[in-house]
């Protein structure tokens, strides 16, 4: 599918430290009507891409986006915490953006957070030496006080890092370095144990350690899924009996659910605790992708141990290697009732997150 966009520019000048852009509800009307799938905002310093019914907007009103790059003065230092400062000390930019709704009359009320997610891009420049897969964007959550990952990634065609968000604050890109210390970096599996974890997409144990040969549960490899594909977390019609909704994984499963990504066992259930299959990751994957998965026919494998695939997995099977998500084992099996490793989990996820990009 060809997106359509309409595209407002609204650049900044040398001598403007804000560029806002004040946005009719009406034309948000006419796009919707229009059959366009969204509106961008390009200010110059980042583009907003919105769906056209993102917010709420009455009747009259008009909807402003605005960014702000620059460095923060000593008062708004003095309000972040610590992990927050050692961000900005070396003098780094942060982009402040912020949504509001004015009303007819003139009342303006700030919008918090969004229906839809909204694209967010910068244009960036890596740094010598700096390696571009591993740039992100991180978040300044001013609730908290934490820094959170918004995985952001960046583009070299466009130059710019793009990521998602359902949100505004402030943000600042910056390339995030992990070492653990039982991956070593001629490890096969190294670079993307690193890349995923600059990303926040997989974590270590929190005592230095990724543990490479542990294994995967299912409910760890949907979570990596679900912020691979950076799906939209919060209220979901989904429900298994075995995934407490108070559980750590139950929000990333269930969006892996209102999404296809997973569907469980014939008896409705999850197993979020049981270890993931080699054919189930692929299963996941392949659900993952969508209409951007390859056209391939299961036939097309040859593994020696083809048979022994389930055949719900089949085909997922041929098109995940087809993709080049997953290879055999070396000696032309396939192996798909093996469970997963961390390393071969960090391995299938960071391929499917630069699939095609």
């Amino acid at each position: 599918k060809v997106e359509k966009k309409l595209i407002i520019k609204a650049e900044a000048t040398s001598t403007e430290a804000e560029v806002e852009a004040q946005i009719p509800a009406t034309l948000f009307a006419k796009v919707k009507d229009s059959a366009i799938d969204k509106v961008k905002v390009d200010t110059g310093a980042a583009a907003l891409s919105v769906e056209p019914d993102f917010i709420e907007m009455p009747a009259g009103s008009t909807v402003s986006l605005s960014v702000n790059n620059k460095e923060l003065t000593a008062d708004e230092k003095d309000k972040l915490s610590d992990d927050q400062k050692k961000l900005v000390a070396s003098g780094a930019k942060v982009f402040d953006f912020n949504a509001a709704v004015v009303s007819e009359q003139g009342q303006t009320s700030k919008v918090s957070s969004f229906k839809k997610k909204i694209d967010v891009s910068i244009p960036y420049t890596p740094a010598t030496g700096e390696n571009p897969e591993k740039i992100t964007v991180l978040f300044f959550n001013e609730t908290t006080g934490k820094v959170e990952n918004m995985i952001g990634n960046y583009d070299a065609v466009t130059g710019t890092v793009n990521f998602k968000t359902d949100h505004f604050s402030k943000y600042i890109v910056k390339s995030v370095d992990v070492d653990y210390s039982d991956v070593q970096d001629s490890a096969w599996y190294a670079k993307y144990v690193e890349v995923l974890t600059s990303k926040g997409i997989i974590s270590g144990n929190g005592e230095g350690k990724y543990n490479p040969n542990g294994k995967v549960t299912r409910a760890e490899f949907a979570t990596m899924v679900a912020l691979a594909k950076q799906l939209t977390l919060g209220e979901s019609k989904a429900t298994f009996p075995d995934v407490d909704s108070s559980a750590w994984y139950a929000k990333y499963v269930l969006a892996a659910a209102d999404d296809k990504i997973i569907s469980g066992y014939t008896d409705g259930s999850f197993g979020p605790m049981d270890n993931i299959l080699r054919e189930q990751m692929c299963v996941m994957l392949v659900n993952a992708l969508g209409d951007q998965a390859p056209d391939i026919e299961s036939s097309s494998m040859s593994f020696k141990d083809k048979n022994s695939i389930s055949s719900y997995a089949k085909t997922a099977v041929a098109k995940a290697v087809n993709a080049g998500f997953i290879a055999g084992n070396g000696d032309n099996n396939f192996a798909p009732k093996d469970c997963a490793t961390r390393a071969e989990a960090a391995t299938i996820i960071y391929l499917y997150f630069f699939y095609n990009k």
